[in-house]
């Protein structure tokens, strides 16, 4: 018997070959979220900004904020820079309201560096219901090219996935986003597909929420916290 995950991309291979690219194709148990209004709980946004751009890497920067982020396969891997960039220079258009950095899958988004893979990750330590970005890439000339967004479960398993055409241009002009209907997913992989050579996977304003305790649950917690508050003072 196949698995979930293999349905799935037996699901994936189908549409790609028979009904072509088309945005809002989501497989799985998940819901595609067309922008950051989508949004249905509160969301951690990570801007890139205020960094030094002097070879500084994301990859364990907001590792703080519950998140951290990889370009390499397979995984576990090697701790490949997915570096922080300034896109002011050539000038793009942009539709955030962080002007200066994005994150990227290349050593030197501005000209012939050397690139490293078609896909970036997100590792989420607490797992997530929903993420998003406005995304790009690094060239603009290619048909038919999409953007895949996958997330996984605890294990690693596939949960599902949402594709977005991307347009004809090298700006981060363009929205991915999902909600996972049915448990949290702790891997997001935001993927070009149906590309032609290595592309830079470019993001910005990297937003997710993440499972909000049960009253039941927090309310626990805090008795839990209260009764050893308590018991400290008795001691002390």
């Amino acid at each position: 018997m196949r698995s979930s995950s293999a349905l799935l991309l037996v699901a994936a291979v189908s549409i790609a070959s028979f009904a072509g690219p088309a945005r809002g194709v989501a497989v799985g148990p998940v819901t595609e979220l067309s922008g950051p209004g989508d949004f249905t709980t509160p969301t951690t946004v990570i801007d890139f900004e205020g960094v030094l751009l002097d070879g500084t890497a994301a990859n364990t920067l907001y590792s703080g904020l519950g998140v951290t982020f990889s370009n390499c396969s397979p995984l576990p891997c090697a701790s490949a820079p997915v570096p922080i960039e300034d896109w002011t220079d050539p000038p793009l258009s942009r539709v955030t309201s962080s002007p200066t950095n994005v994150i990227a899958t290349t050593d030197d988004y501005h000209g012939g560096g050397s690139e490293f893979s078609n896909f970036l990750d997100l590792f989420f330590a607490s797992g997530a219901l929903e993420v998003g970005a406005w995304f790009g890439n690094d060239q603009g000339i290619q048909p038919l090219l999409q953007i895949q967004l996958s997330v996984y479960d605890a294990s690693d398993a596939l949960i599902g996935f949402v594709l977005v055409d991307e347009n004809a241009n090298t700006s981060v002009d363009q929205f991915a986003g999902l909600r996972s209907n049915s448990t949290p997913f702790y891997r997001a992989r935001f993927e070009h597909v149906l590309a032609q050579g290595d592309l830079s996977v470019v993001l910005d304003d990297v937003r997710f929420s993440t499972p909000v305790p049960e009253p039941g649950s927090a309310a626990l917690l805090g008795l839990g916290l209260g009764l050893l508050t308590v018991r400290r003072r008795r001691h002390a």
